[in-house]
This record gives C-alpha cells, sequence and structure tokens, in this order.
C-alpha cells in the first residue's frame, strides 16, 4: 500500500479531531456568555454545531473513501477555511 494512502487519512483525522476540539470550546465558551446573562444570537451557536455536523459527514466519507482524494481535499480546504473565517470574527459576533 502506498505510504499516502496510510498516512493522509490518518492525518486529515487528526485535523478534524482538532477543529471538533475547538468547536467544542467555543459551544462552551458560548454557553458561559449565555449564562452571564447575556444575549446570544443564534447564529453564533448555531454555526458551531453546524461544522460538527459537517464534521462528522467527512469523518464518515474519509471511513467509506466514498469521495476521489482531490476532491475529499478540496471539501476539507473549504471547511477548514469557513472554520477558520468564524473562529478569526467570533468575538465580533459575541455581545460585549
Amino acid at each position: 500500500m502506498n505510504s499516502i494512502e496510510t498516512i493522509l487519512p490518518r492525518a486529515l483525522a487528526l485535523v478534524q479531531l482538532f477543529v471538533s476540539i475547538v468547536m467544542f470550546g467555543i459551544i462552551i465558551y458560548i454557553a458561559s456568555v449565555f449564562l452571564r446573562g447575556h444575549a446570544v444570537p443564534a447564529r453564533v451557536w448555531t454555526f458551531p454545531m453546524t461544522i460538527l455536523a459537517i464534521d462528522c459527514v467527512l469523518i464518515w466519507l474519509l471511513s467509506r473513501r466514498q469521495l476521489s482524494l482531490p476532491l475529499y481535499m478540496g471539501t476539507i480546504a473549504l471547511w477548514l477555511a469557513t472554520t477558520g473565517y468564524y473562529v478569526m470574527n467570533l468575538r465580533a459576533l459575541l455581545p460585549a
């Protein structure tokens, strides 16, 4: 078996695990802001949940190998770019 075929899925799964942990951290942070009495817009908490749902689908597709590698890599890159944009702009979405 090719080394890329064995190493790349494991590396992608680790990246997805890291992003999932960050999203769970963001959800916990949003919950703490909400518990402090601030109003939290729906878009602030629905986006991390959507990212986690997409992550579940990507992990499922990675384990099934139903997509070609270039298409899967493009999907992962788009998912990471969207997640990064959200994380960078999270403070602007939350109340002061």
